[in-house]
């Protein structure tokens, strides 16, 4: 229950980071174009990146269009691992488990067997975080508070980016990390 806390308050807590950067990006005055191109690449360029990455990486263990459907649904909320976790069951199945007629799972970590689906989206959910809170977060941050135009400071932005940026880097290390590990060496096996 508390993990899926976690997830619930680092999913809303990204999109309020999103709202508030393109805000800032397309509503702040910027000291020089330069600057607002920097933003704009860094904030949507590379985040746009490993979207893409992120959905072409889960959509091709999936069988049925509305399981890819639902996962780009999903990746497009700012959470690949999102529903995922909250509709289990009959969604979301691994078509190298069907095609065996037999579930063929890669390890079983805490109790959890998981698919190269759910391994693929795990490791697409931490890229995805630790990019939009390392990289697009802590750049925001930093270009708010790098500006000089003290009287229009946007500090509504400089603190939800600073705190989604520490909280997001936090989880994805500790939280979305956690499942690669070397002494897991089944992970790695073909």
């Amino acid at each position: 229950m508390v993990m899926l806390s976690i997830l619930i308050v680092d999913t809303l807590l990204s999109w309020v980071f999103i709202y508030f950067q393109c805000d800032y990006i397309f509503s702040w005055p910027f000291e020089t174009l330069t600057d607002k191109a920097m933003q704009m690449i860094i904030g949507f360029g590379i985040t746009g990146i490993v979207i893409v990455y992120s959905i072409l990486d889960g959509i091709r263990y999936l069988p049925s269009y509305l399981d890819k459907g639902l996962y780009l649904l999903s990746v497009l909320m700012m959470k690949p691992i999102l529903l995922p976790v909250l509709l289990p069951g009959s969604c979301f199945r691994s078509p190298m488990a069907r095609r065996k007629n037999q579930v063929r799972y890669i390890h079983k970590h805490e109790g959890i067997e998981e698919t190269k689906f759910m391994i693929a989206v795990e490791e697409s959910n931490f890229l995805f975080t630790f990019v939009l809170a390392g990289v697009s977060a802590m750049s925001t941050f930093i270009a708010v508070c790098q500006t000089e135009m003290w009287a229009a400071l946007p500090v509504d932005t400089m603190l939800v980016s600073l705190s989604y940026g520490l909280f997001g880097l936090t989880v994805s290390v500790l939280m979305y990390g956690r499942k690669v590990r070397p002494q897991n060496a089944q992970v790695h096996e073909k």
